[in-house]
């Protein structure tokens, strides 16, 4: 950590996850995102360590009040790997807001750990003089508007993370509202489907009389074998052109109804004004 602020990049991201975690909803809470954030805070944790040792070799000697920061971090990064295979208790921790509450508790111990060990490093933290005493005091008060300022930081994260949820709410619902459009297709594929059927029964009904007539000719005959034998065939032929006739008129006729039920569906849409057909009204 070269920067002579000391500045811990890492706890920036951390807070970050925590404060999408915190104000996740139900779609933010699916596996994907929770293995995603997880991800991120693992790889942050590993580098806050990092920078961490690399602010503590700063300090000429021992620290006046050491620190022990590998207790939190490794809980830290313990809820991140839980959320890297996440179970039914992750997700409903997540969408109760439990997991970020937790989080933003666990960041805030360690950045407050990681503000102590820079103080050190600093000199802030050397001896208890009335001059130290002063130096205290102006600290505390640059901590506070660093605390107002990470505040108002804060505020327009979430500000923004909340127009971000109410645009992908937004998007959710128009994606998934009932179209015309898409009933009216299905109409036209089902009045196709009732055209093919047609000239099925049609090309059926042409080859039922066809054979009734070869049928016909043979009665009154005295048939060979082969000839009985041939008739036999004609007959499964007739039975069979007649299961195929009520097949094509079963799927006719569940075309209809199809047709029927998204018409009225339709018309049920075009009653409606825009902002029923969003919110299913």
């Amino acid at each position: 950590m070269n920067d002579p602020q000391y500045t811990v990049e890492a706890l920036s991201g951390l807070r970050d996850s925590a404060l999408i975690l915190a104000v996740a909803n139900e779609y933010l809470c699916a596996d994907q995102y929770l293995v995603k954030i997880g991800s991120n805070i693992d790889k942050d944790i590993r580098k806050l360590k990092e920078d961490i040792s690399s602010l503590k070799k700063q300090f000429p000697g021992k620290l006046v009040n050491e620190v022990d920061t590998d207790e939190i971090l490794k809980k830290i990064r313990s809820t991140a790997q839980t959320m890297m295979e996440p179970g039914n208790e992750v997700r409903e921790s997540c969408v109760k807001g439990e997991l970020g509450s937790e989080l933003e508790s666990d960041i805030k111990t360690i950045a407050n750990a990681v503000n102590l060990i820079r103080n050190q490093v600093e000199g802030r933290i050397v001896t208890y003089t009335r001059k130290d005493s002063v130096s205290h005091l102006v600290g505390g008060l640059t901590d506070v508007g660093r605390s107002m300022k990470d505040a108002a930081v804060l505020g327009l994260k979430i500000l923004f993370c909340l127009i971000l949820i109410s645009i992908l709410g937004f998007a959710y619902l128009y994606f998934t509202m009932e179209k015309e459009g898409v009933l009216l297709k299905e109409v036209a594929g089902s009045e196709i489907n009732i055209q093919l059927q047609q000239e099925i029964i049609s090309q059926l009904d042409d080859k039922k009389e066809r054979i009734s007539l070869e049928i016909k000719s043979m009665e009154n005959k005295v048939l060979s074998r082969d000839e009985k034998i041939m008739l036999l065939d004609k007959d499964m032929d007739i039975h069979k052109i007649n299961e195929d006739r009520r097949k094509a008129e079963i799927e006719i006729s569940t075309h209809e109804q199809k047709i029927m039920s998204n018409r009225k569906k339709v018309e049920d849409i075009q009653s409606k004004s825009f902002l029923k057909r969003l919110f299913r009204q």
